[in-house]
């Protein structure tokens, strides 16, 4: 049953532009327009409906970044298409219209393509300070091939880089430790996984989120001392904790919950809110979320993936934190995104 649903998905998934058979005969423009949204909505709510009952994710993931966004194109394009032949059919486009269109036209293509200019201008200096960043194409849990990207803030330039041990060391940082699960052995959180593990400067402690099989076991934040061999649970919030980072010095780590990255100083374990509503409206729901601190604390990667619906173009987030300012760094010469971190010497 899955399969005919992703079949009918692929046959319908430009239904909408069938739409503009109407125009063929039809000369009534409401009516054209109502059609084409009523098809496009039935479809959508086919999507949402073979997507939510599909067998797993990916199935309904493939629907939704995929089938759905080629709907709507496909009805927009309609739209346009199909009402500017009706309207050439009631004799609207007059040379003194269309000459009036073309002088609209071309203004607003200088308009954008001067907004661009100055976007890009301003985008270009708020960088000049960022540190380079860099990321790779694959999977580092399964794979050490491949290649890697760097971006240079300085120079808002980019360039590929061969996999060697202190990129894929540096992107990995300690993901996935599960030698560190036998520190659990005999507590109340015997049946929890690491998710991610990180090992202050001294090698003294490992400070670590968790996660089994749901439950608020991913809602924890521990600290392994080895010296006393002693767990401590540091945090225990009400909602996911995506990621976490230790500064470069070990004197605090930052944690993103609940759309805030929180701060907490290991000397006094106080905790403190460096900046809230981190989600921005135009984000998608299927975050991914990573937390990555500069060297000088001044930049906090917190965020990468689209920005839009339809994820064409995907950036890395970045929170300025002297400038209390996002930022966004495109990503670019890959297909695939799974490691992310600073850069530095």
């Amino acid at each position: 049953m899955e399969y005919l649903g992703l079949l009918f998905c692929v046959i319908v998934s430009s239904a909408p532009l069938l739409c503009i058979l109407f125009v063929t005969k039809g000369k009534k423009i409401w009516l054209f327009n109502l059609i084409t949204i009523l098809a496009t909505a039935a479809l959508i709510t086919y999507d949402f409906f073979v997507s939510y009952n599909a067998e797993d994710f990916h199935t309904a993931a493939f629907i939704l970044q995929l089938f759905l966004p080629i709907q709507v194109v496909s009805a927009i394009l309609a739209l346009i298409v199909g009402n500017i032949i009706l309207l050439n059919k009631k004799g609207y486009f007059t040379k003194k219209r269309l000459k009036n269109i073309s002088i609209m036209l071309l203004a607003l293509a200088v308009f954008i393509g001067f907004g661009s200019f100055v976007r890009r201008f301003i985008t270009v200096t708020n960088y000049k300070e960022l540190p380079d960043i860099t990321y790779t194409a694959v999977n580092l849990q399964y794979h050490d091939d491949g290649y890697g990207v760097i971006y240079c803030g300085a120079e808002n330039s980019y360039k590929e880089v061969q996999l060697d041990d202190t990129l894929v060391s540096l992107l990995q940082k300690n993901e996935y430790a599960s030698e560190y699960e036998e520190c659990f052995a005999g507590t109340p959180y015997e049946e929890y996984h690491v998710r991610r593990a990180l090992v202050d400067e001294n090698s003294k402690k490992v400070y670590m989120i968790t996660g089994s099989k749901g439950g608020d076991s991913y809602y924890k934040l521990f600290c392994y001392d080895k010296d006393s061999n002693s767990l401590n649970l540091i945090v225990d919030g009400d909602s996911w904790i995506y990621d976490f980072d230790l500064s470069d010095d070990g004197s605090y780590l930052v944690y993103e919950i609940s759309d805030k990255l929180i701060k907490i100083d290991l000397s006094s374990n106080e905790s403190t809110v460096i900046k809230d509503n981190i989600k921005q409206k135009d984000k998608t729901a299927a975050d991914e979320k990573l937390v990555r601190i500069s060297k000088d604390g001044k930049y906090i990667m917190y965020y990468y993936g689209s920005d839009a619906p339809v994820p064409f173009q995907k950036y890395i987030y970045v929170y300025n934190v002297e400038k209390d300012m996002i930022q966004k760094v495109a990503i670019k010469l890959t297909q695939g995104f799974y490691n992310a971190n600073w850069y530095e010497e």
